[in-house]
């Protein structure tokens, strides 16, 4: 029994690290409204960079982190970005400039960084076979558990002063408790770390940069669509913003078993849904829809984040999985930094021009993507593609 809640405790500690995965930089976005309000004078891109800057620390710390895991062990590492995270996350909210606001953003970027490595390694670390399959599914229905409350509470407390929204960044104090008192080093021969030599871990790493440049169009613009077509402040757009999260909850709690009735089409339904989602959203015209919208495209984003993490944590050794995890998720924030810049240049080029015309375009690409991978899962791809995600080894 004690053995049991042991390894209870240490899967829930393992797991709670996720929470910062995906809503690092998102967390604040149904505030952006009154923080744009509060600082008239500050420019556009600025205000969008407080939710995409941090990407910028996140690389280089995720990569170093990777590197040095075996060194300096992954427990301490998992404190100390905790900490980290919490103050500068918890800290932007007390200063009086855009300026100083912009540089505790890095600071958080740092934190998420070290963290970001943890999760998925120290689950190959210490599973195996379906269970890691499993635990990699609820990995990421914690984190868009997280980004759920995070964003909730964000609308609200947005709502009654800007200040107030960086307290969302409060739900990492349990996360550092926990990683004091319940997460485990793993053994000694799990610490070693190894450059992966694999192409396997590229191809995912551009998947999951690819991935995340069309979720960040949904935190960068939301707020301000929602505000500029008259359905609401904060508080709606924390409504929609959670959706994506909700979906990720459903999916990461449902990847096994979807993934064993799919099969080998699994990744072309998650991407049809996320083209279902973004074309909602892209004619609707009431909030209803645009919530229904989202929740679409988080059940696609549910369905792949965990797809790509599976594949990524069984195609690598132990102590390749530091640096595979740390190149995927810098990746991934590489793709949060570019987003604002890579629909600007769109918008620049004349193919977008409102948020609406933004989600059509990626309706369309997803939609594309989704019939390219059907037809190559269908007629190029083995049979067995995918089981190794599901079954015992």
């Amino acid at each position: 029994m004690q053995t049991k809640n042991k390894e209870r405790k240490l899967a829930i500690a393992i797991l709670a690290l996720s929470v910062s995965t995906f809503v690092t930089g998102s967390a604040i976005s149904p505030g952006l409204g009154e923080i744009q309000a509060a600082f008239p004078g500050a420019k556009h891109l600025y205000i969008q960079m407080l939710v995409s800057l941090p990407a910028m620390s996140l690389v280089p710390a995720s990569i170093l982190a990777g590197l040095f895991a075996g060194r300096i062990g992954k427990r301490r590492l998992a404190i100390w970005g905790s900490a980290i995270y919490l103050v500068s996350g918890v800290g932007a909210g007390l200063v009086n400039s855009i300026e100083m606001m912009l540089l505790f953003r890095l600071f958080i970027g740092l934190g998420a960084g070290v963290l970001l490595p943890l999760s998925l390694s120290l689950i190959s670390d210490f599973y195996r076979g379906k269970q890691k399959a499993m635990l990699t599914g609820y990995m990421t229905g914690v984190a868009s558990l997280g980004g759920m409350l995070m964003t909730i509470a964000a609308g609200l407390l947005a709502a009654l002063h800007w200040r107030l929204v960086f307290l969302v960044y409060l739900i990492m104090l349990p996360v550092l408790i926990m990683n004091i008192f319940w997460l485990e080093a793993p053994p000694r021969n799990q610490e070693k770390v190894r450059i992966p030599r694999k192409k396997v871990v590229p191809i995912i790493s551009f998947y999951c940069f690819a991935l995340t440049v069309l979720l960040f169009s949904l935190p960068v613009y939301m707020a301000v669509h929602i505000r500029d077509m008259g359905l609401g402040g904060s508080f709606a757009s924390s409504l929609v913003l959670i959706m994506p999260n909700l979906g990720g909850v459903i999916m990461g709690s449902l990847f096994v078993p979807t993934r064993s009735v799919c099969k080998k089409q699994t990744g072309p339904l998650g991407l049809l849904s996320l083209a279902a989602g973004f074309y909602l959203m892209s004619i609707a015209l009431n909030l209803p829809f645009i919530i229904l919208g989202a929740l679409l495209f988080g059940l696609g984003v549910g369905i792949l984040n965990p797809i790509n993490y599976s594949r990524l944590v069984n195609a690598v050794t132990s102590d390749e999985a530091p640096i595979s995890v740390a190149l995927t998720n810098s990746f991934m924030s590489l793709g949060q930094f570019v987003a604002p810049l890579f629909y600007g240049g769109l918008g620049a080029l004349g193919v977008v021009s409102t948020v609406p015309t933004i989600y059509g375009f990626n309706a369309r690409l997803a939609l594309v993507l989704a019939i390219l991978f059907a037809v190559k899962r269908k007629f190029f791809t083995d049979d067995n593609y995918g089981k190794d995600l599901c079954e015992q080894k």
